[in-house]
């Protein structure tokens, strides 16, 4: 496993976020998978992937978990690519054209997946804020 921080895609973001939505789903504890797999997707390594962490999950990971919640990988595989399609779809929309609460839950959703890019809106820089709250 790489020892320096690898950078995510929307797939790897989005095949984090499946796997960690199908173990919860499924009661299947990080703990589960490291005594099933006999260690070798640890317990460690398993809440790194969850925790978007370290390296993204590899494809024999994918197949192992999938087979221990008992889920079809190749279902899994669509909804992780439809995930990640609409993921890329809003990254790409341009805060300054959203309203002030579609920019909230932007930079919500891009926060979350760890995009911290959009502390600031356009017109939003000079401190003045253009709402009251």
């Amino acid at each position: 496993m790489a020892s320096t921080p690898t950078g995510w895609s929307s797939i790897d973001v989005a095949t984090a976020d499946v796997i960690d939505q199908i173990m919860t789903a499924t009661h299947v504890s990080n703990r589960q998978v490291d005594r099933e797999t006999n260690g070798d997707i640890g317990y460690s390594r398993m809440r790194w992937i969850r925790q978007k962490k370290r390296a993204p999950m590899r494809i024999g990971e994918f197949f192992t978990v999938c087979s221990i919640c008992g889920v079809d990988p190749m279902e899994t595989l669509e909804r992780i690519q439809y995930l990640a399609s609409q993921k890329d779809e809003t990254s790409e929309v341009e805060p300054s054209t959203l309203s002030p609460e579609e920019r909230a839950a932007l930079a919500l959703q891009r926060a979350n997946s760890g995009n911290y890019d959009l502390a600031a809106f356009e017109g939003d820089a000079d401190g003045a804020e253009s709402e009251d709250w």
